[in-house]
């Protein structure tokens, strides 16, 4: 049974014994190299690949078999025939570097079998696509995004060349560093790479172009070849003065040629028809932010509406005009009610990257594009509302944090100015030095919006620094310490635990009590919800003061530790072990700038079975645990420990010490503002050394007994005052 022109046969079998054979038969080809090496046979669920190299070697033949569809297809995988360097990078690329391809060793698959990877004896990985129904949508879309469907069907064909050359590979310049010049101009605009010749070359030598060490920047759309750091440290002082010149001298011809330039207006349409829509729509709610601007009055002596109160003698006289309706008024003497008082307008500054690495990285990512669309759009939509709207544009690059494009209250006239303002980003964008002065921008800008009147005054920045490579950011960003040696974020972090309602924790004599001052937000809100004290295990209990979602988080932590503890110790786990095990994961989240700390702290009370002796612990936002005998929390702690330590609540019971932390509760908080609800809970001999809240009952006789105790200590002091 065996197919004397195949190259692969399959044999399948079912239940009743039905045997099948699929034979896959090889195509012969007078320019398949020869005789061809059988290197790797591997099969999925939809296909079976085998890997085939010539003797050659210039050549691998990755043989597709489909035995559903009883169809087969070759990827022939060709080596290059440019040879190369043979520095490091050819042995991550040699296909690109050799005329030899490396063998195949092992083939997979990954994403569930719609990508196939094979292993070369070099070490190099490739990624295949070769499940047909994906090709075929791929195809579909991209015909459809290149508008091919057309040309394909008539049969015409497409063609992608590769040669051999990746953009991002480095130059080795060829010249010296003490000459910086412009270079040439040539007339069919091919690439040149390091040649000291041609201006807007890419290698990095000393003409204007994109390498890394000519006088300023020239783009003229070839592939970049980057100069390594190294070379660029190279350049001298001097030499950096005389480019540095160049780039003035052209920015100041360049600027000279903006007031003469022909086909401005091609020009500006290619920018204003990318935001023409955006712009309608911004127009059109500004429109209706002013038209909402002007508030209604009352307009009396009206046929319909309200019935007017000051004329019901005249309606029974028999005058129509009796009533009364919301309404904008058209009298020339009455000026609409939002216009009475002369009203200052927004102020908007808007301070725009200009910097050379906006020109240097747009033909990778068009963000010099955008950026110039954005302000064409606020400088369109903005037209007509000078009135309301204040803004100013200015821009900051590695020559000033601080250059001015647009200026308060002279906005551009016409679209000739706007196209002007355009220009000039993209000469400072082409010409400035590098470097980044975003940092200082952005605190020229707010210091000069703070400085002017406005209803409104904002700040936008458009920067692409990376401000954790220049050290800025270290107040939104838990990795960094400021240069104080601090990390903001964990400070604001306590600051929001400072805010939130007071949690007081107190170790007494015969074991832990807890109690909080729940603030009563609405008064639909439903009592015993919004919980502060949670149990962990039987034995521990957690309380909480800060932001109540993220205490839920530390919860729901908690008893994922206690739970596991158990499953592998078969025993509860031990109050300090789990507040250490917290701590440390705290800790974990002020360590990365990618995410948060906690806006919470929390104390942990519980009663060690071993032991046989209650503890008290409090873990901070920062993720350090410390063990009290008592300790407070929320936005009236400090008060609250002065009253611990004078009422010596630690020496008390706990049906004793739970009076006076009611007492506190109640002193601390503002019942005027919002009620509250007061929660405890504790760990002693009569709850079974479990942790319970406090009984309702119970919970109410010792709230009663704080307030009213707190009315005879002010009944004494008024008392004390009349006798002096």
């Amino acid at each position: 049974m065996v197919h004397p022109q195949a190259f692969l046969q399959t044999v399948e079998g079912d239940v009743n014994n039905h045997t099948t054979l699929r034979s896959a038969l090889r195509e012969h080809s007078e320019d398949n190299g020869g005789d061809r090496e059988i290197q790797q046979v591997w099969q999925n669920e939809k296909l079976i690949v085998n890997s085939v190299r010539s003797d050659a070697g210039d050549f691998v033949d990755m043989e597709v078999v489909f035995p559903e569809s009883q169809a087969i297809k070759n990827v022939v995988v060709g080596a290059s025939s440019a040879a190369g360097n043979k520095d490091e990078e050819s042995r991550f690329f040699p296909s690109a570097k050799t005329s030899v391809v490396p063998s195949v060793v092992a083939i997979a698959d990954t994403h569930n079998g719609r990508h196939t990877l094979t292993l070369q004896e070099d070490g190099a990985v490739r990624v295949w696509q070769l499940d047909q129904a994906a090709l075929d949508h791929e195809v579909k879309l991209w015909k459809k995004m290149y508008n091919r469907e057309d040309d394909l069907s008539t049969g015409s064909s497409l063609e992608l060349k590769v040669d051999g050359s990746r953009v991002g590979d480095p130059s080795t310049p060829k010249t010296g560093l003490d000459a910086p010049k412009y270079g040439k101009d040539d007339p069919n605009n091919d690439p040149h790479v390091g040649g000291n010749t041609w201006a807007g070359g890419t290698g990095g030598s000393d003409t204007a172009g994109l390498g890394g060490r000519g006088p300023y920047r020239l783009d003229k759309g070839h592939p970049v070849h980057q100069v390594s750091q190294a070379k660029k440290d190279e350049v001298s002082a001097e030499a950096h003065a005389k480019a540095h010149a160049m780039a003035q001298e052209a920015l100041a011809e360049k600027l000279r040629e903006i007031d003469m330039t022909d086909r401005e207006w091609e020009t500006y349409q290619s920018y204003f028809t990318r935001v023409e829509h955006e712009s309608a729509q911004l127009r059109a709610t500004l429109a209706n932010l002013e038209s909402v601007a002007q508030e209604r009055n009352w307009l009396r002596h009206q046929s319909s509406g309200e019935l007017d109160d000051g004329k019901l003698v005249d309606g029974v006289a028999g005058e129509r005009l009796v009533f009364k309706r919301r309404g904008v008024s058209d009298s020339p003497f009455q000026a609409p009610a939002g216009y009475q008082q002369e009203q200052e307008p927004k102020r908007m500054l808007f301070v725009m990257d200009v910097s050379g690495s906006m020109y240097r990285f747009n033909g990778q990512d068009s963000r010099l594009e955008r950026m110039l669309e954005t302000s064409l759009m606020i400088m369109e939509s903005f037209a007509g509302f000078e009135r309301e709207l204040d803004y100013c544009i200015m821009g900051h690059s590695g020559d000033s944090p601080e250059i001015p494009f647009v200026e308060f209250g002279a906005p551009p006239k016409d679209r000739k100015e706007r196209l002007r303002v355009l220009q000039k980003m993209v000469a400072h964008t082409q010409y400035c030095r590098s470097g980044d002065h975003t940092v200082e921008a952005v605190e020229r800008g707010v210091q000069r919006v703070a400085a002017l009147e406005g209803d409104d005054r904002f700040v936008f920045v458009v920067s692409d620094a990376n401000l954790e490579r220049t050290g800025a950011g270290y107040d939104y960003s838990a990795g960094t310490f400021s240069p104080e040696g601090r990390i903001f974020q964990v400070e604001y972090a306590r600051k929001a635990v400072e805010n939130s309602g007071t949690t007081i924790g107190i170790k007494c004599t015969d074991g832990i009590i807890m109690g909080v001052e729940k603030t009563l937000l609405s008064k639909m809100l439903v009592p015993g919800t919004h919980r502060r004290i949670y149990a962990i295990d039987r034995h521990i209990g957690l309380s909480m003061a800060g932001l109540v979602a993220d205490g839920r988080q530390l919860v729901n932590r908690a008893r994922e530790e206690a739970l596991n503890y158990k499953k592998n110790y078969g025993c509860s786990i031990p109050p300090h072990l789990l507040s250490e095990r917290m701590g440390q994961f705290v800790h974990y989240y002020t360590l990365y700038g990618s995410i948060r700390p906690f806006g919470t702290a929390i104390m942990l009370a519980g009663y060690d079975q071993d032991e046989k002796k209650t503890s008290l612990y409090m873990v901070e936002p920062s993720g350090v645990t410390y063990s009290y005998r008592g300790c407070a929390l929320g936005k009236g702690q400090q008060s609250a420990k002065t009253e611990i330590e004078k009422y010596k609540i630690f020496d008390m019971t706990c049906r004793e010490a739970m009076k006076y932390v009611a007492k506190i509760l109640n002193t601390l908080h503002d019942e005027v503002r919002h009620p509250f609800e007061l929660e405890l809970s504790w760990i002693c001999a009569e709850s079974n050394w479990q942790h319970h809240l406090v009984p309702d009952n119970l919970r109410d006789e010792v709230n009663e007994w704080a307030v009213q105790s707190i009315k005879e200590d002010e009944m004494a002091d008024d008392d004390d005052d009349d006798d002096e």
